[in-house]
């Protein structure tokens, strides 16, 4: 009997080993476990104070941002989907709703956009968000908003079936105070955990990630763990419907369409960025995958045709403490993903993959959920971050 039970014993430890070596130690690798913090380009950075948790932005071509904010830090604590946040009586009890804003970083002026036929009594829990200049007319803007809708029922338990997530379609005009709802586009066996979202030039069709592979449950947490390749990129027309346009990505997060019409989509569970070529049927279909090596956020196209990427350096602090409380900082990094022009220190690969800031959390408050660049400067923002950041980058080299 001893035997048998040191044999038993010993089985158990090997596949813990194997456990460990397999599927643990990688997710520690990636979330920073073990990684130090490395201030860079911080040193002349400007804060600025009054819209917080913004998890998403976009930057105009005029230089004027539009951002998807809360209306305070621990409302994102109490109602956040996909951060397994299901307090819905505390959403619906709220004095402030979300809202988009815009700011102009010349005037230093917010402004909180206010809606117009727009009826959903649930209001909007704003996520990942797109605004697009119109195929005929660049003044009139597209804005395509993740909303997280708690259950229609108020008596249900969000916590047992999740989100009743939908994509928002407004239009507005730039420089206005105002968004005009156009469409509320459901569709609940594609529209399953929308985290971030690509419009269409005409109003009418997008594409979005699924960050899950369910709204609720114990397959949230396996398809982590063992690193399941179980999420989607998702397309909708308004008149067509829905559809999956490119399956088993792995916590998909930030998506963005790339200078050249391919379109990129971020992990934040693996640090890849998987590119995709557009069909004629708006399906994506997978080409390269470029690594980073830390978890990805949101992904923005810059002016000159790079994509910057917001990056965790340590995502499990962010998870276990920052996430649960936002008084506690934590750090923020961002990355320049381009095209390599040649040097020979970077192997032949195609796509350069650099560091251009980072920071230990004090100066955002929070990790990065979103950079994009302007002017030479980077603007970043996070999901429970209590201010924008706005750091100026060294010039870049022209070789």
């Amino acid at each position: 009997m001893p035997s048998v039970v040191i044999s038993v014993l010993a089985v158990l430890v090997a596949a813990l080993g194997i456990l460990y070596q397999v599927y643990l130690s990688p997710l520690l690798v990636i979330g920073g476990a073990f990684r130090g913090v490395e201030p860079l380009n911080t040193d002349q950075c400007r804060a600025v104070e009054g819209i917080q948790a913004c998890e998403k932005f976009v930057i105009h071509s005029s230089g004027l941002l539009y951002l998807a904010c809360e209306p305070s830090l621990w409302s994102r604590i109490e109602w956040s989907p996909g951060g397994n946040r299901f307090n819905a009586t505390a959403f619906r009890a709220r004095s402030d709703p979300d809202y988009v804003a815009t700011y102009n970083p010349r005037s230093g002026k917010i402004t909180k956009l206010q809606l117009s036929g727009f009826t959903e009594p649930r209001g909007l829990s704003l996520h990942g968000m797109d605004v697009v200049p119109d195929e005929h007319d660049a003044d009139i803007l597209w804005v395509y908003l993740v909303n997280h809708r708690p259950p229609l029922d108020p008596t249900v338990d969000a916590a047992k079936i999740g989100a009743d997530s939908a994509i928002e379609i407004f239009k507005t005009r730039v420089g206005t105070r105002t968004m005009e709802w156009v469409k509320t586009v459901e569709d609940p066996s594609v529209i399953v955990t929308p985290n971030d979202i690509i419009g269409g030039a005409n109003g009418q069709e997008f594409w979005f990630t699924n960050d899950n592979v369910a709204k609720i449950g114990l397959a949230r947490l396996l398809h982590i763990l063992f690193r399941m390749k179980s999420t989607w990129v998702g397309y909708c027309h308004v008149d067509a419907g829905c559809k999956v346009a490119a399956d088993e990505l792995y916590v998909s997060n930030g998506i963005v369409r790339a200078s050249d019409g391919t379109v990129w989509v971020g992990s934040s569970g693996s640090g890849d960025i998987t590119i995709h070529e557009q069909q004629a049927d708006k399906t994506l279909v997978p080409t390269q995958v470029i690594k980073t090596g830390r978890p990805i956020d949101n992904l923005s196209l810059a002016p000159d045709g790079s994509v910057i990427a917001a990056t965790l350096p340590k995502a499990l602090q962010f998870i276990s403490q920052s996430g649960k409380d936002p008084n506690i900082p934590s750090p923020a990094s961002a990355h320049r993903i381009s095209i390599n022009k040649g040097h020979t220190s970077y192997f032949g690969e195609k796509y350069k993959v650099e560091k251009i800031f980072e920071e230990d959390g004090t100066m955002l408050g929070s990790a990065a959920s979103t950079a994009a660049e302007y002017e030479g400067e980077l603007y970043l923002h996070g999901v429970v971050a209590p201010r924008l950041l706005i750091c100026k980058l060294p010039a870049r080299s022209s070789t």
